[in-house]
């Protein structure tokens, strides 16, 4: 499996290549499977901390953007306000987060993480970090770099597609 995954990639990098139906089809079934891999495993190291992937993203972003309304959440993490909201009442309810009406507009709730959710950031970093290390072990220098190369390369075509 590690060399036909090294040649599919390496057929990417060269430049472009146009690749049959086959040859994209069997890259993007790799993919789906890499993306669902990496979120059960993220899924199960954060659970031995009490986190869920997504609050981890939330923690995260709290400790270095405190203070932000539920609207601005949602927009940074891409879900809708429902998700948010759902998401910070049971992160309230297990002490993570707080929120608190602005002095300025009565009609806007900030969220500001507890002494308990900065606790968390920690964990959620040494999760992240074994996550990492398991994802790329066994992989050299030069193809960390070919890896990145085609990552951006991936990032790249769907941004344009978005344009």
């Amino acid at each position: 499996m590690e060399k036909r995954v090294k040649l599919l990639l390496s057929i990417i990098l060269r430049g472009g290549a146009v690749l049959s139906n086959e040859k994209t089809q069997e890259l993007s079934t790799l993919l789906q499977r890499i993306m669902k891999l990496h979120f059960g495993v993220a899924q199960k190291c954060l659970e031995k901390y009490g986190l869920y992937p997504a609050q981890s993203w939330i923690v995260k972003y709290l400790f270095h953007q405190e203070a932000q309304t539920q609207v601005e959440l949602a927009s940074k993490l891409k879900v809708t306000p429902a998700t948010i909201s759902a998401m910070l009442k049971r992160m309230e309810r297990d002490e993570i987060i707080y929120r608190k009406r602005s002095v300025e507009d009565h009609r806007v709730t900030h969220v500001y993480l507890t002494a308990k959710g900065r606790e968390q950031v920690k964990l959620i970093e040494d999760a992240f970090q074994e996550i990492n290390q398991l994802s790329f072990q066994g992989f050299s220098e030069s193809e960390l770099e070919q890896t990145n190369l085609i990552f951006n390369k991936i990032i790249d075509n769907f941004n344009e597609s978005m344009s």
